[in-house]
């Protein structure tokens, strides 16, 4: 009892001293009208000061009493409130306290780190995608801006990185360029141009066959007639880019034929899917006597 009433009286000898301040700097203190109970008078009193919230309405003969607010409870502005609000927030799973609970505000939380606020909750920040960096980084407020890699560089998967990654250099590597890159994948090299073997078999030069075949601009049903002159099942998923089924379907056919180099095998494929100019280019690219019959 006795702690609660030194509170009650360090509360009113805390507005006095807050009036008498503001009453000096020629601030107004914040009323309200009350109509006394005894006499019928209607009485302006003085409101009660944030952290605080209303013990007993003034009087013709008293000022306003005022007591703080307890434990997990608060007012945040001027008030003749009976009782001080409940804090009542509590942060989520993907939040952290900003701000804890004390007389004067509510609890606020913040989106925790790698999410930013949604309509109503928090949400991840999204990746960029394929071709493109971070421009600004998602914040607690805001997700994530992303912006096209510039020239002469690349990103090939969803990623967070501020930079795009520079092309490879075929020409200080001794290799020359098989397929140029782009935003979306890195330029691949290859020292098999003009240099291919009919005869034996080598990973590196069938790699790079299928690797400039694959990154063709062919439209899809030029992609599907290909599939099916490789006679090969598409079990990747029709959900797959076309290009990636593509990879797949000459990655089997290289795996149904592991003793036999791959270019022999596929130009009369390319031929009867009806794609004679890209046949042209293989034997152009890859032979060095490009008009050998295979």
């Amino acid at each position: 009892m006795w702690f609660h009433r030194a509170q009650a009286s360090l509360a009113q000898l805390a507005l006095c001293s807050l009036l008498v301040a503001l009453a000096q700097t020629g601030t107004s203190v914040p009323t309200y009208q009350w109509k006394d109970g005894e006499t019928g008078e209607l009485l302006t009193c003085s409101m009660c000061q944030p952290g605080t919230s209303l013990a007993k309405h003034c009087t013709p003969s008293s000022p306003t009493q005022c007591q703080p607010c307890p434990q997990n409870h608060y007012t945040q502005y001027w008030n003749y409130l009976a009782k001080c609000r409940y804090c009542n927030v509590f942060c989520g799973d993907s939040e952290r306290v900003q701000h804890e609970c004390n007389a004067t505000h509510n609890r606020v939380c913040q989106c925790q780190a790698g999410y930013h606020r949604g309509s109503h909750f928090c949400v991840p920040h999204k990746e960029c995608g394929p071709g493109h960096r971070v421009s600004q980084e998602g914040t607690a407020e805001s997700d994530t801006e992303c912006a096209p890699c510039p020239p002469g560089t690349f990103s090939d998967r969803l990623s967070l990185e501020k930079h795009c990654r520079p092309h490879a250099n075929c020409s200080s590597l001794g290799l020359e360029t098989n397929v140029p890159g782009t935003p979306h994948h890195d330029t691949l090299c290859t020292r098999c141009l003009g240099h291919y073997n009919l005869q034996e078999v080598n990973a590196e030069c069938d790699e790079a066959v299928q690797d400039f075949l694959v990154h063709q601009k062919l439209g899809p049903r030029r992609i599907r007639r290909l599939q099916q002159s490789l006679n090969g099942q598409d079990k990747v998923g029709r959900e797959a880019e076309p290009n990636r089924r593509l990879r797949h379907s000459v990655a089997q056919l290289r795996a149904t034929h592991p003793d036999k180099p791959l270019l022999p095998t596929l130009l009369p494929i390319l031929r009867r899917a009806g794609l004679g100019h890209l046949e042209e280019e293989l034997r152009i690219r890859f032979l060095q006597h490009p008009d050998r019959l295979v």
